[in-house]
């Protein structure tokens, strides 16, 4: 832990914040709501109690800061939710206390090089007295010409896995959608079952707020990361809407049509459709300007025809990537009018896309020509 305090006064935590974290770290009595009791040892280096929890994870995101340092401190800006950063041959992603490890694998020695990368966080992890859970790493294999080789941490062989949730969202080794959106669902079921079994009233003034604030987000969350494919899937999270709006007194005998007009609700397909290109529309032109030249690549734009901001179309061989937020949504976007993408402010540019959906009668991404 000494170590751990002398690298934090570099990060701007000094003197006072520090001998508060030594006495936690040291202490030997833990102090508990109505209760004390007589600490165990605490040679484990965690800090106890509650405190402990969040001081040991704001000292290992300090210390992760460190694995592209092996020399000498840097002095640069990063989040305290998600880094990103280079480590020799690989990508490491940490968000929170999670570290994923990233690399294209065409070769053994593309393996050997993530190997490499594996024993120097290995080595960083035990330099600064921590070590990796390492039932809880794991390995997942994309691709079908991949070499599927084995990798150690710690002496180890790494399990493989064929699914994980990361974070809140299942990803698969096939990029399949359709475990996430059965989870969403049946998540967004039950908690529309609480809602029609605590609540009396049917009345579209008590419903409706009770499903947005509660029920919807659960079937949108990250959902430009893993909106569905499959029509199983489509229809599988179009049915608690279904479901929701029937709820509503004087809507059970009306088709979902007429019952989304009067609600003044849109359906949830055309919604994700709505939010790709909102979030595009803030990637382009609004507050991640940043990232989106990194994520997307700006055309040549010497035509007249088509407004400025029109994007490159990436190219794509499986069905999977077809529809990733970074190739399924370019095409819509560039077919935008000039007067919609050149707004102001997110607002004025939604008033706007929600005129020309409507004037095109868009409902998801299968009603236009565009994608045929």
């Amino acid at each position: 832990m000494p170590a751990h305090y002398q690298h934090s006064d570099r990060k701007g935590i000094h003197l006072p914040q520090r001998t508060w974290a030594e006495f936690l770290h040291e202490a030997k009595w833990r102090f508990i709501p109505m209760s004390a009791e007589q600490a165990i040892p605490n040679g484990h280096g965690v800090t106890p109690g509650l405190i402990g929890n969040k001081m040991d994870g704001l000292t290992i995101l300090l210390e992760m800061r460190r694995l592209d340092e092996p020399n000498q401190y840097k002095e640069m800006n990063f989040s305290i939710l998600q880094i990103c950063i280079k480590i020799y041959y690989c990508t490491v992603s940490i968000f929170a206390d999670d570290t994923k490890l990233c690399k294209t694998i065409s070769s053994m020695q593309d393996a050997a090089a993530l190997q490499s990368d594996l024993t120097k966080l290995e080595n960083w992890a035990a330099n600064w007295k921590m070590r990796f859970n390492v039932d809880k790493c794991k390995v997942m294999h994309f691709g079908r010409n991949n070499i599927n080789a084995n990798y150690l941490l710690n002496g180890s062989v790494l399990g493989v896995s064929l699914m994980e949730k990361d974070p809140g969202v299942f990803v698969d080794y096939k990029l399949s959608n359709s475990r996430q959106c059965h989870s969403v669902a049946t998540t967004a079921n039950k908690v529309l079952s609480c809602i029609k079994k605590g609540i009396d009233s049917r009345d579209e003034n008590i419903i409706l707020p009770l499903y947005r604030s509660l029920v919807r987000p659960h079937l949108e969350y990250a959902v430009q990361f893993w909106a569905p494919v499959l029509k199983k899937d489509i229809n599988e999270l179009e049915r608690v809407q279904r479901r929701a709006t029937k709820l509503v007194k004087g809507m059970e005998d009306l088709s979902y049509e007429v019952r989304l007009s009067r609600l003044g609700l849109f359906s949830l397909e055309k919604r994700r459709l709505r939010g790709d290109m909102i979030t595009l529309y803030k990637y382009i032109r609004g507050d991640y300007r940043q990232l989106g030249d990194v994520l997307f690549s700006h055309k040549n734009n010497q035509r007249t025809r088509g407004h400025p901001y029109r994007l490159e179309e990436q190219s794509f061989h499986l069905k999977q990537r077809r529809w990733f937020f970074t190739v399924r949504a370019v095409r819509l976007w560039n077919a935008l009018p000039s007067d919609v993408v050149m707004a102001d402010s997110v607002n004025a540019y939604k008033r706007g896309l929600d005129e020309f959906l409507d004037k095109q009668n868009i409902q998801g991404y299968c009603d236009t020509n565009i994608y045929s």
